[in-house]
């Protein structure tokens, strides 16, 4: 299983000096350290991707993973942005877990089978920003429609999280949405008597990056 979604460790380099002996020859352990060719490596087994739904009137989540994203074009860089800039995925609707076995199902039949997706593709189309924080521009594609979400990011301590709330009705899902709904009428009922099921998911992204130094 490969999964998806990007993130970075910082490594930790740590130098001690001796007492020099021969004059001013030779090199510090700090000073070879300095030299060191550092790059960021994608870690998918520790990488993540989740969901969140929103049921109800009041509007309650429901969240959720996909176990499987399969990546291609990430790059060893020794910048995030670089190392990202061009990667692209996919996500196969069987892999959606909530955690629950028959709303798995529901979720892959009613809604993903109404709107013609047997697989989830994206692609990073740009980023802006620093090394800290920006924006991605990411194009995802449903139901053979592809929409610009713009995902907020930050990296820290190894992780580069992105996340966004996207409207499923952007890919022409009202039928999806409509269908599920349906499917668990009364599991999406309030204290109202309404059976409201929300056309707004959030995903986020947790994406791990190992540095590697050479």
């Amino acid at each position: 299983m490969k999964r998806f979604i990007y993130t970075l460790c910082i490594a930790l380099l740590a130098a001690s000096c001796a007492p020099n002996s021969g004059g001013n020859e030779g090199t510090s352990e700090t000073e070879e350290a300095k030299g060191e060719n550092c790059y960021y490596v994608f870690n998918a087994d520790s990488t993540s991707m989740t969901w969140t739904g929103y049921k109800f009137t009041e509007k309650v989540g429901v969240s959720g993973t996909f176990t499987e994203i399969v990546t291609a074009n990430i790059q060893n860089a020794p910048s995030i942005m670089d190392a990202v800039a061009n990667t692209e995925f996919k996500i196969p609707i069987t892999s959606v877990e909530s955690n629950n076995e028959d709303r798995n199902k529901k979720i892959i039949d009613y809604f993903f089978g109404s709107i013609n997706t047997e697989v989830i593709y994206g692609r990073v189309a740009g980023l802006s920003g620093t090394e800290q924080s920006g924006e991605a521009e990411v194009i995802i594609t449903m139901n053979n429609q592809e929409v610009q979400v713009i995902m907020p990011y930050t990296f820290q301590d190894g992780v580069l999280n992105m996340s966004a709330v996207i409207d499923i009705f952007e890919w022409n899902g009202q039928m999806g949405v409509e269908r599920l709904n349906e499917a668990c009428y009364d599991l999406h009922k309030s204290a109202d008597g309404v059976s409201k099921l929300w056309p707004d998911v959030k995903i986020e992204l947790n994406a791990v990056f190992d540095t590697v130094c050479e």
